[in-house]
């Protein structure tokens, strides 16, 4: 028998004996049980205020951490967009460029960038088609993204879906139609006369945000310059960059290099 079981035994002749009251009995019997029972099972979980305490502050700091981090993509991250409505989504107008001058000089990395004003500029259009560029050189940190946009009629989904638009991340932009029955609402030279593919040359850090948020499928508005860029490269040779004035040639130098003033989201007015 073991000890336990002997103590029992006592307990309960000198309960019978009348040595010890029944309550006296209770109490000793819960004790010697107590005492011998496993440590792990003796272990109880009696509500923990410290700990209970610990969580909720823990769970406190996890929701503010939550929504600051929600607080920041919405009013931080995220640029404010400002909207222009249109009559017609779906038939822009052309761009337009008037003639001016003056320059500015933008510090890229140290190296200074002289940029030229050559005309006023207002560009509405779908974005056909954007590409980020890793912000490795001069050239990249001064236009780190290209946007492709087109108007007219080339502005109805119906019409630029029809089209595969694509660029390779050398300042080319490429396209090919895909249904031929594009030709049917517009010809080739139609085309190719409203769509430009465009360098942007961010005007501030605010417009770099907007730039950097633009997406395919967008219908934008930009406003600002068509510019020369001029700087000094590492091998002090000369890096010359120079925007086409015209919506109708292709190729090399065909782009549209821009210093952006502003970016509009557009809208079609309600009737």
């Amino acid at each position: 028998m073991s000890k336990h079981n002997k103590e029992l035994e006592k307990l309960k002749k000198d309960l019978e004996s009348g040595a010890i009251d029944i309550s006296t009995y209770n109490k000793i019997t819960e004790k010697l049980n107590d005492n011998y029972m496993p440590y792990s099972n003796k272990i109880k979980l009696p509500k923990d205020k410290k700990r209970i305490k610990l969580l909720n502050i823990l769970k406190l700091v996890l929701i503010v951490l939550i929504l600051v981090i929600v607080f920041y993509y919405i009013f931080i991250s995220i640029p404010f967009r400002s909207y222009q409505t249109v009559t017609d989504l779906y038939n822009l107008p052309q761009p337009l460029q008037q003639s001016t001058n003056g320059y500015v000089v933008k510090y890229i990395s140290g190296t200074p960038v002289n940029i030229s004003y050559i005309a006023k500029y207002t560009i509405q259009g779908v974005v056909l088609d954007t590409y980020d560029y890793l912000e490795y050189n001069t050239q990249n940190k001064l236009s780190p993204i290209d946007v492709a946009l087109g108007w007219g009629t080339l502005a109805n989904p119906n019409n630029y879906s029809k089209v595969n638009w694509s660029s390779s991340g050398n300042r080319f932009l490429y396209h090919r139609i895909t249904d031929y029955s594009l030709l049917n609402t517009m010809s080739e030279s139609y085309l190719d006369d409203h769509f430009s593919n465009n360098h942007l040359i961010p005007s501030s850090n605010e417009i770099k945000k907007l730039i950097k948020s633009i997406k395919k499928g967008d219908y934008i508005s930009i406003e600002g310059y068509l510019v020369n860029a001029t700087y000094k490269k590492e091998d002090n040779y000369m890096f010359y960059w120079n925007s086409s004035t015209s919506r109708t040639d292709s190729g090399d130098g065909a782009c549209e290099l821009i210093y952006v003033i502003d970016i509009k989201w557009l809208k079609e007015a309600k009737n």
